[in-house]
């Protein structure tokens, strides 16, 4: 009993501590307001917000294990970097962690790399690159260019009527998209895909080793692509126009709310107002079902 006071003791000292060496960082500095910003981070989070000012402001909370924050800049290109302390390779605690609050022009282009420390963004109208490891992703109200991954974390990402092309994968996570327009790309090893669409123009969807769900309205010419290796396909989807299909397995069941078309396939046909089936749908996947329907 003694051993166990004298544990929780040390714990809380040792977090008190911890929490008493983490060092406040501030800094803010003018920028232009269509550059591009640059942002690498070992351990911790990244918050980065859009606004409507020429200027980037950043605030955070660094650990001991913490050397600095590295910025530099030219007239239109910013590059934030965390630094730890030299021959730094393991940290049992948190203390290398660098937690970054980050406010830039709403008309920059963003890329945001970490490992260890979740990304999230949101009201960046251009380009963004988001990657990570170890941690998730989200991109709340994405910019016309979305490119965002992770390896052994989820991504999150959410269009607007303003993208154009949106890129999301994994690598043992699960990839969640509401509200997809435009181009998009989405793809997952070791997880799922659980696809929102509100408009969108194409969709290629992939996963060597999980379901993938889609749901939603395509536009009248769009074209979507959907395989599973190992996994299921469950597809509600419509277009104004109605759309072609054609659906394939190797080792899995067919069915569809059209009628009379349950089994192993291949099938094809066409749906829609008029037969006009403007759009189309290709499913297949190796090993595993495959549900369609219009509503």
């Amino acid at each position: 009993m003694r051993a166990l006071i004298l544990c929780l003791i040390g714990s809380v000292w040792v977090n008190t501590v911890c929490a008493a060496d983490a060092k406040a960082y501030s800094e803010h500095l003018a920028a232009s307001p269509t550059g591009s910003v640059q942002i690498d981070n070992v351990a911790g989070s990244v918050t980065v917000t859009g606004w409507d000012k020429p200027e980037v402001d950043i605030q955070g909370e660094l650990g001991a294990s913490v050397d600095r924050v590295d910025v530099t800049h030219t007239e239109d290109h910013i590059v934030i970097k965390v630094k730890l302390q030299d021959n730094l390779i393991h940290v049992p605690d948190h203390s290398a962690d660098a937690t970054l609050q980050i406010r830039v022009p709403q008309d920059s282009s963003l890329e945001v790399s970490t490992v260890s420390a979740p990304i999230s963004v949101d009201g960046v109208h251009k380009a963004s690159r988001l990657h990570s490891v170890n941690a998730e992703v989200h991109a709340g109200i994405a910019g016309a260019d979305v490119e965002a991954a992770s390896v052994n974390g989820n991504v999150h990402v959410s269009g607007n009527p303003g993208v154009v092309t949106l890129r999301a994968s994994t690598v043992n996570g699960t990839v969640f998209l509401t509200h997809g327009v435009g181009d998009i790309s989405a793809h997952t090893v070791n997880g799922k895909l659980n696809l929102e669409l509100d408009g969108a123009k194409s969709v290629d969807a992939g996963s060597v080793s999980g379901d993938v769900v889609v749901r939603g309205h395509l536009q009248p010419e769009a074209h979507l692509k959907a395989t599973a290796i190992n996994g299921q396909l469950s597809m509600k989807v419509a277009a104004d126009a109605g759309y072609k299909y054609d659906i394939s397995t190797f080792g899995g069941s067919i069915h569809t709310c059209f009628g009379g078309q349950d089994g192993s396939g291949p099938v094809k046909g066409q749906v829609g107002q008029g037969g006009a089936g403007q759009a189309s749908v290709h499913l297949s996947t190796l090993h595993g079902a495959i549900d369609l329907c219009d509503k």
